[in-house]
C-alpha cells in the first residue's frame, strides 16, 4: 500500500492541474474568449420575459355551485346570483363588469365581484369583463327558484403588445410583415412597420411570435426578451443568401395563377418563406440565411405534383457572394380524374392527396363543389390515397397504381372509404 500511495497521489495531482485548464480554455488571464454563436436565432440563456412572469396552467375557467336561500329570504318564482372574480395572486380585479343575458338590471357591487337578489328562475349567459383582463364571455348559469347561483371566474390580466418590425442589417422598417402571436392573435406591420394588437391577449401568446414577410422570410422566435410590452422590436433580415428559381413546363404554358414556391427548413421542415408564383417562371428569393433548406413548388389544383429540393445556402466571403440558381423540371404524366360519390354539400372542399409509401404527400387536389377532383402529370407508380378535410385526415382508400399514358378515371365512395365500381 505504501509503495503505490505516492501514484495515487501523483494521479489525483495530475487531475487537479487538467480539470483547473479545462475550465479556462484560450484565456492569458486578461480575456476569455467567448464561443461564437451558431445561428442568428440561438437563444441567449437569458430568461426571457413571459417565462418569467407565467400564468398559472391551473388558473382559468368558472366554478359554479349551488346554494340554498335562507327561508325567511325566499321569494317564489325567483333566485339570486353572484358573480366573484380572482386573480392568480388571490386579488380581485378593478373595473370589472358583468353583462347577462336577457338583460338583468345592473348587480350590486359586493367583495370580490358582484350580487343580484331577486332574479326570475331560469337559464342565463353571464360575461364578465373590464379592466386589463381577458373578456370571459357567454357562461351559462341556470338560476333556480330559491336558490342562490354562484360563479366563480378565475381570470387572467391580458396584454396588447405593440411595436415595430425592422431590418436586422440597416433598422430601417419593414411594411406589411404578419405578425402572429402563438396562434391567438395576428397584426400586419404598416409602411413604418408598425403594428399592435387591440384585443387583450394571454402572456403565453408571447412564448412563440413569428415574423414573415415575403422578402425576408417567415422566422418564429421563441422566449423572446422582451423589456416593454408596448414598445416591441422585432428583427428581420441579415441573411445574405440569394436564390434564383427557374420553373419550366412541358409546352411551356403558363404556370397556375395559385401555385406557390414554400421554403422549409429541414428536419421538421418549418416554413420559412412563401411566394405566390402568380404565373411567373421565374422567382428570386434573396435575404436567405446559410445552412440546409427545402424549395418546394406546389399547386394546389393539381396540375402537377408537388416539387421538392434541397438547398445548401452557402455562407458569404469577399471574394464569392452566396448567389445559387436551381431549376424545376416540370414533365407531362398521367391524369387521374373522376367524381365522389356522395352529396356536392358534403364532399365540396375536399382534398384528395395521393402519397407514396413513405407517407410523402406527391400531389393532391381539391374536390370541386360538384363533387369531381382532377391531379395531372402524374408518374407511374403506387400511391396511398388520403382524403382531408379541414386539414385533417378523415378516409384512407386502398393503394392505387397509376398506370398508362393518358387518363385514369376513378370515383370515390367516400361514405365506404374505397373506391367506386
Amino acid at each position: 500500500m505504501t509503495r503505490i500511495l505516492p501514484f495515487i497521489i501523483v494521479a489525483i495531482a495530475t487531475f487537479a492541474v487538467v480539470w483547473l485548464f479545462l475550465q479556462n480554455p484560450d484565456t492569458d488571464g486578461n480575456e476569455v474568449r467567448l464561443q461564437e454563436r451558431k445561428s442568428p436565432f440561438e437563444s441567449n440563456g437569458r430568461e426571457p420575459f413571459q417565462l418569467s412572469q407565467r400564468d398559472p396552467k391551473n388558473h382559468g375557467g368558472v366554478e359554479k355551485e349551488s346554494i340554498p336561500i335562507p327561508e325567511e329570504e325566499v321569494k317564489q318564482g325567483f333566485g339570486k346570483i353572484v358573480v366573484l372574480a380572482k386573480l392568480p395572486d388571490g386579488s380581485t380585479p378593478q373595473a370589472l363588469r358583468v353583462v347577462f343575458k336577457p338583460d338583468l338590471p345592473a348587480p350590486e357591487s359586493v367583495p370580490g365581484g358582484f350580487a343580484l337578489d331577486e332574479v326570475p328562475a331560469g337559464r342565463y349567459t353571464v360575461s364578465l369583463l373590464g379592466g386589463d383582463i381577458i373578456p370571459i364571455p357567454y357562461r351559462t348559469v341556470i338560476v333556480k327558484d330559491g336558490e342562490e347561483s354562484r360563479l366563480k371566474f378565475k381570470v387572467l390580466r391580458g396584454i396588447r403588445p405593440k411595436g415595430r418590425v425592422l431590418d436586422a442589417s440597416d433598422n430601417t422598417p419593414i411594411a406589411n410583415a404578419k405578425i402572429d402571436f402563438n396562434g391567438m392573435a395576428q397584426a400586419v406591420s404598416d409602411l413604418e412597420g408598425y403594428f399592435a394588437i387591440n384585443k387583450l391577449i394571454p402572456r403565453r401568446a408571447l412564448d412563440v411570435i413569428t415574423v414573415a414577410n415575403e422578402d425576408y422570410g417567415s422566422i418564429p422566435f421563441k422566449g423572446l426578451m422582451i423589456p416593454d410590452i408596448g414598445s416591441m422590436k422585432l428583427y428581420l433580415g441579415g441573411g445574405k443568401g440569394v436564390v434564383h428559381c427557374e420553373i419550366i413546363t412541358p409546352t411551356g404554358e403558363e404556370l397556375p395563377k395559385n401555385a406557390f414556391l414554400r421554403v422549409t427548413l429541414p428536419p421538421l421542415y418549418e416554413n420559412r418563406r412563401e411566394v405566390q408564383l402568380e404565373g411567373r417562371a421565374h422567382v428570386t428569393v434573396r435575404k436567405m440565411y446559410q445552412g440546409t433548406f427545402r424549395f418546394e413548388l406546389h399547386f394546389p389544383d393539381g396540375e402537377f405534383p408537388t416539387q421538392r429540393q434541397l438547398v445548401e445556402i452557402p455562407g458569404w466571403t469577399p471574394v464569392k457572394e452566396p448567389v445559387l440558381e436551381i431549376r424545376f423540371i416540370l414533365n407531362q404524366g398521367i391524369t387521374l380524374q373522376g367524381k365522389f360519390k356522395a352529396p356536392a354539400k358534403f364532399t365540396s372542399g375536399m382534398v384528395l392527396q395521393l402519397r407514396d409509401l413513405r407517407n410523402h404527400v406527391v400531389a393532391q387536389a381539391k374536390v370541386d363543389p360538384q363533387g369531381g377532383y382532377q391531379i395531372k402529370n402524374l408518374d407511374v407508380g403506387e400511391y396511398v390515397p388520403v382524403v382531408m378535410s379541414g386539414g385533417k385526415p378523415v378516409g384512407q382508400l386502398p393503394l392505387i397504381t397509376i398506370e398508362g399514358s393518358d387518363v385514369m378515371n376513378r370515383d370515390v365512395d367516400i361514405l365506404r372509404k374505397k373506391w367506386a365500381k
